[in-house]
Parts: C-alpha cells; structure tokens; sequence
C-alpha cells in the first residue's frame, strides 16, 4: 500500500508540479484524472483567484501532454 500512495505522490508531482501547491478541480471531478493542457490562465485578472498568481500562462506543447499521457500508463 504504502508503494502504491508513493507512485501516485510521484505521479501528481511529474504531471501537476508546475502549478505549484494548489491544483484546483472541480468537485465533481475530484476522483478524475486530470491531463493538463496548460499552464496558470489565459485571463488571469480575477480579483478573488489567487490559485495561478505569479505564473504565466502557456501552452503545454503535445509532446508533453503525450508524455503525461505516458506517465499515466
């Protein structure tokens, strides 16, 4: 047991490390898996989100989306 919760640690710092502590999901969607495309937000200018202040929005490009996919097998 104690393996497997040290391969997802390790899985969820590969694939959402970027994004820094806080990876936001929706509720609904909390035991889903979630392959990012990008990276903060493209507007970025909400006065109550402090979730991807400091970090600049991109674009994943698809060979890393392709190897998170791979991550995931």
């Amino acid at each position: 047991m104690t393996n497997r919760i040290q391969q997802i640690n390790k899985f969820k710092r590969d694939i959402y490390g970027e994004y820094g502590f806080y990876y936001y999901v929706p509720m609904a969607e909390a035991y889903t898996i979630q392959i990012p495309v990008t990276i903060s937000c493209s507007y970025n200018k909400c006065l109550y989100c402090d979730l991807n202040q400091h970090k600049k929005f991109r674009e994943l490009s698809l060979g890393e989306i392709e190897s998170n996919i791979q991550k995931l097998r």
